[in-house]
């Protein structure tokens, strides 16, 4: 491997650039290939070598799990003392101040340790990296036994220093889900129910390697944005997830998505008593989260995945060894040359070559269907990477939803700021894991109006926008299993709303906006969207100069403006904003149903007028100031001239 990798979370095959202080494996490069009669590569290496045993003979990678042991350690101890010091210290928004402070932490810890072992600290992470192939899962086995010995000694140290009655009331910030209190009749148990204690688990765990991790993984990803970017995003995340789980169920007694099961072990094992309680789902609802994941990572074309060596111990593998099948040992053809993360079409990728006539004209000879593309809806790679669209829309309406819940039952005087700057990292950091594997839409707005200014086919963006309607829908169920009865009732599961029946004075009333103001506001909100975020993602002159992170983050602060704006221009009270998003509009209607339909054509309707009125304008500027790169093949007008046969 080259020396200037910048892969995170790997092992001495992965690590930061500089390559000097990593650890090396007893047996660090794979056995060669042999080439059989067929001109197959075939790859001779054992169940042991694959599951990496040698590791546990080796004395550096013993050494390196100190890293892991001592990093735990600190985590806890800081992480159990900011939850301490932040509830202490009285403030009207705990929740979220913890969460930063968690944020911080774990991204600074994350650099300390990178260097040493990849940088864990999380049986989460290693396990996941295990199953992906980035290290073995030997490796894995050694860094989580001491993980959990790290934890251990991080619970010891916090309880050398807090006094018994913080120790009572925190339990030394161990994972719970549900407490003995006291009650008007006897003592109570108060917390959340075993089934939605696992599922906010496994969702967590999921959203969390989804959203961060997977940057990381990819090592061509990490490289781009960097570690110090990876890793602050990875602390984000956490953070972000840590100030979800724990007011969105608002329920006493249950303290959040562990997400870290080293880290509610090692509370439970020196203070005991009711942290045992549901221990189990701190394990198994993380598990399920990792397979999840990886089961994700097999589905999308392996093009867009590249873990560095990972088909030397992905699971696939392992279990192949063990079955004594023969395994091809890597595919070449799956690196992507000059870095591009477009998905390609079964056919190829670049247009057809223009021939010049006699008049100096480029006559295009692409077909009706061509122009369409309606091979796209036969490429299975089209359909694989359409699960980036559906699994990051899944998390989108997952993660924007509690967002808004979460902000309003924190109790702070200004949800609707708070709530925006929230939505704009979150979809900054959805759009950088998702533009790998798809080009990042999780929108039909954007799927939509890509294929009219000829960035992908019309048949690609209804692939798109369906895999994004089935994501919404899984995106709201995954939200109805974890949240409250009441906080349904009150958030409507975070749907899109124009009106609603309140009850008033002389019976109930109906709150909300009139029908053309609502339609208005959300053609005027998709436009403002596209002209002044989406339209330097679609120039690719302008994409280059500022870079991908830049152009996504635009987009994240774009919108969270306009949810800004939207929720509070108005003054209406029973308007939810402007959707922006039609599918995140879809999933609530049909999982809540009730009022959510009432006025639901507006978000699908007033987005498209949007879309076509951006169109529009790309076509009245000069061309040479909007270069959508292949944007003749597809582009709308195009597409139409083909259907009259016009070859022009």
């Amino acid at each position: 491997m080259a020396s200037n990798s910048n892969v995170v979370f790997g092992d001495e095959e992965s690590q930061l650039s500089g390559g000097t202080n990593r650890v090396q494996p007893c047996s660090s490069t794979p056995r060669k290939n042999t080439i059989d009669d067929d001109g197959k590569k075939q790859n001779f290496l054992s169940l042991s070598q694959r599951m990496g045993i040698q590791d546990f003979f080796c004395l550096d990678v013993w050494r390196a799990s100190m890293g892991e042991l001592l990093g735990s350690a600190v985590l806890v101890f800081m992480l159990d003392t900011i939850v301490i010091s932040t509830f202490e210290s009285d403030t009207k928004m705990p929740n979220l101040i913890m969460s930063i402070l968690i944020a911080v932490v774990i991204t600074i810890l994350l650099l300390a340790v990178v260097p040493v072992s990849g940088g864990h600290i999380n049986p989460v992470i290693s396990f996941s990296a295990a199953l992906v192939g980035i290290i073995s899962m030997s490796r894995a086995i050694i860094y989580i036994v001491a993980q959990c010995l790290g934890a251990v000694l991080g619970a010891l140290a916090l309880r050398a220093v807090v006094s018994s009655s913080i120790e009572d009331t925190f339990s030394l910030g161990g994972c719970t889900v549900t407490i003995i209190a006291p009650g008007p009749n006897g003592p109570v148990t108060v917390g959340l129910e075993t089934a939605q204690a696992l599922w906010l688990e496994i969702f967590c765990t999921f959203v969390f390697l989804f959203a961060s991790i997977w940057m990381a993984y990819d090592h061509r990803q990490s490289k781009a944005l960097g570690h110090v970017t990876v890793l602050s995003i990875v602390g984000l995340v956490l953070g972000l997830l840590v100030f979800i789980s724990t007011t969105v169920t608002a329920k006493k007694g249950y303290g959040g998505a562990g997400i870290n099961p080293a880290r509610c072990l090692g509370p439970a094992i020196i203070r005991g008593g009711h942290l045992w309680d549901g221990h189990w789902i701190f394990w198994v609802g993380p598990t399920i989260g990792c397979v999840a994941f990886y089961v994700y990572t097999k589905i999308i074309p392996p093009k867009h995945f590249l873990a560095e060596y990972g088909f030397k111990h992905d699971f696939v593998g392992v279990v192949k060894a063990l079955s004594n099948n023969i395994v091809v040992f890597g595919d070449e053809e799956n690196q992507l040359s000059g870095g591009t993360n477009r998905v390609q079409t079964c056919s190829s990728s670049t247009p057809r070559k223009n021939t010049i006539d006699d008049e100096g004209k480029k006559p295009k000879f692409l077909s009706f269907s061509e122009r369409l593309g309606v091979p796209d809806f036969f490429c299975l790679d089209v359909w694989r990477a359409s699960m980036g669209e559906l699994l990051g829309t899944a998390v989108l309406v997952f993660m924007l939803d509690t967002i808004v819940i979460s902000t309003f039952e924190s109790d702070t005087k200004m949800p609707n700021l708070i709530m925006s700057i929230l939505i704009a990292v979150v979809i900054t950091i959805l759009l950088l894991a998702v533009v790998p594997v798809s080009g990042g839409h999780i929108n039909p707005v954007i799927s939509f109006s890509a294929a009219l200014v000829g960035i992908i086919s019309m048949s690609r963006a209804i692939i798109y926008i369906m895999a994004q309607c089935v994501g919404a829908i899984l995106g709201a169920l995954a939200l109805r299993a974890v949240v409250s009865s009441s906080i349904e009732d009150t958030f409507s599961l975070g749907g899109c709303t124009v009106t609603i029946i309140a009850p008033g004075p002389n019976g109930p009333i109906t709150l909300g906006l009139e029908t053309a103001q609502a339609l208005w506001l959300e053609i005027f909100c998709t436009f403002v969207f596209l002209f002044a975020s989406i339209w330097m993602a679609y120039d690719h002159r302008q994409a280059k100069a500022l870079g991908h992170v830049t152009v996504l983050s635009i987009v994240g602060v774009v919108l969270g403006l306009l949810v800004f704006i939207s929720t509070t221009v108005t003054g209406k009270k029973g308007y939810g904003g402007a959707g922006i998003n039609p599918a995140r509009c879809l999933g609530p209607a049909i999982i809540r149903g009730g009022h959510l339909w009432d006025g639901h054509w507006i978000f699908w309707v007033g987005p498209t007028i949007g879309c076509v009125a951006f169109y529009v304008y790309t076509k009245i500027i000069p061309a040479k100031h909007f270069n959508a790169e292949y944007g003749y093949k597809h582009d709308f007008v195009g597409v139409v001239k083909a259907l009259f046969g016009s070859n022009v």
